[in-house]
């Protein structure tokens, strides 16, 4: 789910396309998706986790049809789909952002890495070397306090810090693997909304 700076709520569908949430009908209406009536908008689009941006535009992984990443504009109701290169599963994850010396860039996590996507140029740019194997990427969180860009994977946690432009992994500690013996993924994190050093993350067998 999203909500836009001026309160809109959207759902992301993993199997049924993009709902925005009507307060007055207490309804959700689908925007595309194979149950939207509009010609050229019943696809089948599969989406993952995504963001919106300031300018109202949606951003999400697809990993069916055209997959790659996802574009809607909730402004004139207008999407486009952008394939992803050299991958066959398709993109898990998409956050808006914006970087120093490249303007508004696109993360994206997917099924081996991390990738970026120039929205100006439409052009991809990969990531390679950060860990020795491939990784997946279930999320992608930007702290408000710091900026700092967060990737939740298979392998621990990866911090992307814009200040000196610095690329870290985090591997969970060994308490935490030890308990389930196939191991760990971090989900999900998320920053506390009154302690702001502090984040949350959801594991897929430990817990919180």
């Amino acid at each position: 789910m999203l909500e836009s700076r001026t309160g809109e709520i959207w759902v992301l569908g993993m199997e049924v396309g993009l709902f925005q949430y009507d307060e007055q009908l207490d309804s959700l209406i689908c925007k595309v998706g194979l149950d939207c009536p509009k010609d050229g908008y019943s696809s089948g689009t599969q989406l993952s986790h995504g963001s919106i941006d300031e300018d109202g535009m949606i951003w999400a992984g697809t990993t069916s049809g055209s997959i790659g990443l996802f574009q809607y504009n909730t402004k004139n109701n207008q999407f486009n789909n952008f394939v992803l290169p050299f991958n066959e599963v398709g993109a898990t994850a998409a956050l808006a952002d914006t970087i120093l010396g490249l303007g508004k860039v696109i993360w994206i996590g997917t099924n081996d890495g991390i990738a970026l996507f120039n929205p100006t140029l439409q052009r991809f740019y990969f990531f390679e070397g950060i860990l020795p194997n491939k990784f997946y990427v279930y999320s992608i969180f930007k702290s408000k306090k710091n900026s700092i860009v967060w990737f939740c994977t298979n392998q621990g946690l990866i911090k992307f810090n814009p200040n000196n432009q610095s690329i870290q992994n985090y591997d969970l500690p060994i308490s935490l693997n030890y308990l389930v013996p196939i191991g760990n993924t971090v989900q999900v994190i998320h920053q506390d909304k009154f302690q702001k050093e502090i984040y949350w993350i959801g594991l897929s067998r430990g817990g919180l």
